[in-house]
């Protein structure tokens, strides 16, 4: 983290890297070293992103990777995105490589979000649908609990309004049977 305690280097952190046309491939941000001025320590910041490109030029993907107290990898994320720069799949990995969870986005004619699915390895999913409602914008989310065998143990649908604040939220069986509806003003 870096704070007022903290001094950043001022290197060229951006890394880019062309193709034979001379069109962008890759853009990497680098670690920076950052000094502390307490303890007269010096470390690397925690995170990287490359950013990936096609022979237009145009935005691909990204991947980012975090780092712990030791620099050494702690996760990484890849990121696919569609023709508009927007995020379509995101992949979350330890870093060994083992993936731990993922999300898809869908989006509207408009390019506006109009829903996302999380997938954790756990077993858990959590889906969040975004409709339009008056040039409001208005969520739902679901979030879903699995067991071991894969059957669905309970659920939840969450309600909000246009600024994002919780409405309500029904509480389900795995069955699909209402245990409880909460609403919130």
């Amino acid at each position: 983290m870096i704070n007022k305690n903290t001094i950043k280097f001022p290197t060229d952190n951006i890394e880019r890297q062309y193709n034979a046309d001379d069109n962008l491939e890759r853009h990497t941000y680098i670690r920076m070293m950052v000094k502390n001025k307490l303890n007269n320590t010096l470390k690397f910041s925690r995170n990287n992103i490359e950013r990936h490109y096609d022979a237009l030029g145009n935005l691909k993907g990204y991947t980012s990777y975090e780092y712990n107290d030791d620099d050494r990898l702690k996760s990484y994320t890849e990121v696919k995105c569609d023709a508009n720069g927007n995020p379509i799949k995101q992949e979350r990995y330890d870093a060994d490589g083992h993936l731990k969870g993922y999300t898809n986005y869908e989006y509207n004619r408009d390019g506006r979000l109009k829903s996302y699915t999380k997938f954790e390895c756990d077993g858990n999913l959590i889906t969040k649908e975004y409709y339009y409602a008056n040039g409001e914008r208005l969520n739902k989310e679901y979030k879903e609990y699995y067991d071991t065998d894969g059957r669905l143990k309970f659920y939840f649908r969450y309600e909000y309004n246009g600024d994002g604040d919780l409405i309500a939220k029904d509480s389900y069986t795995g069955d699909g049977d209402l245990v409880n509806t909460t609403y919130y003003h």
